[in-house]
């Protein structure tokens, strides 16, 4: 861990085995939190810093 976050590289036994199905996988992901749970079950949201409220209550709907 380095300045509180792990650094995983593709091909390391821990990076998330879902991501090798992209088209184009990330060579490397920096992650906060527990990587033991990387290969479960997960949802990912990507989106911009200032979200519209519209967005935050779409988003809330789903998570």
């Amino acid at each position: 861990m380095k300045n509180g976050y792990h650094v995983i590289e593709k091909g390391e036994d821990s990076f998330p085995k879902a991501l090798y199905a992209l088209k184009d996988v990330p060579q490397r992901l920096y992650i906060m939190g527990n990587i033991n749970v990387l290969n479960e079950f997960s949802l990912g949201v990507v989106g911009a810093r200032n979200v519209s409220e519209y967005r935050k209550r779409d988003c809330s709907k789903v998570l």
